[in-house]
């Protein structure tokens, strides 16, 4: 668990940052310039809402789970270190618990000023495509908790096992672009399709909310969960 020191930092920083969104910044009739104090930002012809909503979908999709893994890197290390099998069981869920606690009072305080800009300034549709791409975004972070919690087990070294992490992360999305083009470079119509269907146990990276559904997100947290259960199978080095 992180110090107390670093969470009151961390959540009066955004919540100051939150409230200067809240009432230091203003859009021109026109939606073309952005006055932040006594500061005017033009936006040209796109507009704020065009600009800032896709940075803001574009942050959410990297920010989130990258954050999550960072958050609860540590807090899985400390928890699946017992000798005794059914123990390191026990420890596992109770750190993975405590992950989810710990990465979302940091994902979320960090996305805070973007949430109350977009209240401010978006239409309702947007502003409800971002929460749930914020939903979804979490789950992925918990999906590579599970990925780095698999790996540091078969690998021992949690910075390799980062890495690994986020390698895995960049084939899925390499792989991408099978399945949306497999069909045209050669690849059989049923290779694409089962590429398709379990690509989504890799980390993902950068999701594309058309083609995520209960199905995937079923795939993404349930193959790293059933691998890193086998992995915690593997008896501690002394």
């Amino acid at each position: 668990m992180t110090s107390k020191r670093i969470k009151i930092v961390w959540a009066s920083f955004f919540v100051l940052l939150s409230l200067l969104v809240g009432i230091g910044i203003s859009v021109s009739k026109d939606g073309t310039s952005l006055s932040i104090l006594s500061s005017t930002l033009p936006l040209g012809s796109e507009g704020v809402n065009a600009l800032a909503f896709t940075f803001m979908m574009g942050f959410i999709k990297w920010a989130n789970p990258i954050l999550c893994l960072f958050v609860g890197m540590n807090i899985m290390d400390d928890h699946i270190q017992s000798h005794k099998l059914l123990q390191r069981y026990l420890e596992f869920f109770i750190g993975l618990w405590g992950s989810l606690k710990e990465g979302l009072f940091y994902t979320q305080l960090l996305l805070l000023p973007l949430f109350i800009f977009a209240l401010r300034f978006f239409p309702t549709n947007d502003l409800h495509e971002l929460l749930i791409l914020n939903g979804v975004c979490f789950l992925i972070g918990i999906q590579y908790l599970l990925w780095y919690t698999l790996l540091v087990r078969l690998v021992k070294h949690p910075g390799l096992s980062l890495f690994l992490v986020l390698l895995l992360a960049e084939l899925s999305l390499r792989g991408g672009f099978l399945v949306d083009f497999g069909e045209q470079i050669g690849l059989k119509a049923d290779t694409v399709h089962y590429l398709s269907l379990y690509l989504p146990a890799l980390p993902i990276l950068f999701v594309s909310m058309d083609v995520f559904s209960a199905t995937t997100s079923l795939i993404a947290i349930g193959v790293p969960l059933f691998l890193s259960l086998l992995a915690l199978l593997i008896p501690k080095a002394n």
